[in-house]
This record gives structure tokens, C-alpha cells and sequence, in this order.
């Protein structure tokens, strides 16, 4: 009685024009997506931080990509133009994803 059922079911569902139940239906054929070129590496060589000081004023300068966080933390503490004494504690953070860099990081490259 399943078999039946399977074969009626099968002949009303049947494409219009096929003639017979057992036809084999031809799918067309999936177009194939175009292999875009890799773009070449860029070898970058320099890195530029935007760097914004309590008073909110930010300061732009361009370091070595290979320069540790210490570099960049070094240059701040001399380059500091907000008035407050450059031997007065900060931290370097990110904004998004929010990371406060800790002394183990000081010593990482900046790429």
C-alpha cells in the first residue's frame, strides 16, 4: 500500500510533458562562482595611532610597525601636551574591543 502511495504521488507531482513516471528530471546545472583574484599582500611598514589625551584633544603620530608599546608609551610621556606632568601615571587603552594594555604587553610590536 506505501509503494502505491509512492507512485501516485509521484506521477501527480510528475513535470508537465515528461510522458513517463520514471524520468529522469535534468537539474540545470549551477553556475560556478567566478574565482575573484587574490589581492596581493601589502607590506606595511608604519603604523599610525591616533592617541587621545584626558583633556579629550588627540594627538596623531606615526610609528614604526615593528616599535614595541613601549616606544608608544615612552613618546606620549614626553609629547604630552595637556599640561599634566609627564611623570604622572597613565594607562594605553583601545576603545572597541576595550582593552587597558597591561607591563606584559608593553614589550609586543605593534603589528
Amino acid at each position: 500500500k506505501i509503494e502505491r502511495d509512492k507512485l501516485a504521488r509521484k506521477e501527480k507531482f510528475a513535470p508537465q510533458g515528461s510522458g513517463s513516471s520514471n524520468a529522469a528530471v535534468a537539474e540545470a546545472p549551477k553556475p560556478q562562482a567566478a574565482a575573484a583574484p587574490s589581492a596581493p599582500k601589502k607590506d606595511y611598514t608604519t603604523t599610525r595611532l591616533q592617541i587621545r589625551l584626558p583633556s579629550g584633544t588627540p594627538v596623531i603620530h606615526e610609528f614604526s610597525a615593528k616599535e614595541s608599546l613601549s616606544a608608544v608609551r615612552l613618546w606620549i610621556s614626553l609629547n604630552r601636551t595637556d599640561g599634566i606632568s609627564s611623570d604622572d601615571p597613565f594607562t594605553i587603552a583601545t576603545t572597541f574591543p576595550r582593552k587597558v594594555f597591561t607591563e606584559e604587553d608593553m614589550d609586543k610590536p605593534l603589528d
